[in-house]
């Protein structure tokens, strides 16, 4: 995406982990207004309230780092600058408005459990949420929401986390449904995109599922969520337990190996693993577990994410013209 897909050797290769692609937004978003305000209001800076946004500016510069980072909150990210970022992912992919490299992308199986809204009993409690979306920079139109809610089920045992039976949430009947479409549009949906149009292109991928759920978790209501996967990559596990520690290790070998080669497979043999086939139109994907990982075909959920893919995603990213003119 840099440069409008102007290749001028910033990147070797490229490692995506959750592999989300949020629809950016115009520098003026009131996302990242309300978070400038509440920096102001919520700290040492509320006399400025009503001063020149360079006054607020100044002192928001001496504020304590932590501070800073705990009022500062999820709001705030990359934005549209018309230069080296011209436009969302989304649009971009679309266009070949991209730079090729070697790419791994994957997401975790139970990545909705951190995006998702919280008390949701009803679909139609899902509309709005949905329909805003996670940092998105316009609403869905209301067909297009209603089409992707009927594309998930209210039956627990098909929700995520996935593979916990009919258990529900405490908070909300349908919780779980809600955590499928949100982990689904947030990050796995556009790590499948990812994957197929560089595909498509011809550049080599290679897509995963993390699908392990440490030893010592303390949030089994997580699941195996957004993150999760870390400490495995850079074999920093805190638990004791063999496989535990022993897929940190196949893990952080991999990931090197992949820096190094711009491949992965130097080393699988080594590790007792399969080959991590690349991402083609047998879309195969490696599934990491500490039991014994295996490569399965990338087509669970496949039509309600190819409608997020078609449909969802694009939708919701604003062209660069748009966001700069807006």
């Amino acid at each position: 995406m840099a440069y409008g897909g102007r290749d001028d050797h910033l990147f070797r290769a490229a490692i995506l982990q959750s592999g989300g692609a949020f629809p950016l937004t115009r520098p003026d978003t009131p996302a990242f207004q309300s978070t400038f305000d509440s920096l102001i209001t919520n700290t040492t800076c509320s006399p400025f309230a009503n001063a020149t946004a360079t006054e607020k500016l100044n002192c928001i510069r001496t504020l304590p780092v932590d501070v800073f980072r705990a009022k500062v909150g999820r709001s705030t990210g990359q934005s549209i600058d018309g230069d080296f970022t011209r436009t969302s992912i989304q649009r971009a992919l679309p266009e070949g408005a991209y730079i090729r490299v070697p790419t791994i992308v994957g997401a975790n199986t139970d990545e909705g459990t951190n995006s998702a809204p919280k008390g949701i009993n009803t679909t139609a409690q899902l509309f709005s949420p949905v329909a805003d979306g996670f940092f998105r920079p316009r609403k869905l139109p209301n067909a297009t929401v209603a089409t992707l809610i009927n594309l998930y089920s209210t039956n627990p045992r098909l929700g995520c986390p996935y593979n916990t039976g009919s258990a529900k949430f405490s908070s909300g009947a349908l919780d779980k449904m809600a955590c499928s479409i949100f982990g689904d549009i947030v990050q796995i949906g556009p790590a499948r995109m990812i994957a197929e149009t560089l595909a498509r292109d011809g550049v080599p991928v290679y897509r995963y599922r993390f699908n392990h759920l440490p030893s010592n978790t303390s949030g089994v209501g997580r699941g195996i969520g957004t993150g999760v996967e870390q400490a495995y990559v850079f074999s920093n596990v805190g638990s004791e337990q063999a496989w535990d520690r022993n897929m940190g290790y196949q893990m952080a070998a991999l990931w090197a190996t992949f820096a190094h080669d711009l491949d992965p497979n130097a080393v699988v043999g080594d590790l007792g693993m399969p080959e991590w086939l690349q991402y083609g139109e047998d879309r195969n994907s490696m599934v990491f577990n500490g039991y014994g990982s295996w490569i399965e075909k990338d087509t669970y959920r496949e039509e309600a994410i190819r409608y997020i893919i078609d449909n969802v995603l694009q939708d919701g990213a604003l062209t660069a013209k748009q966001q700069l003119v807006a």
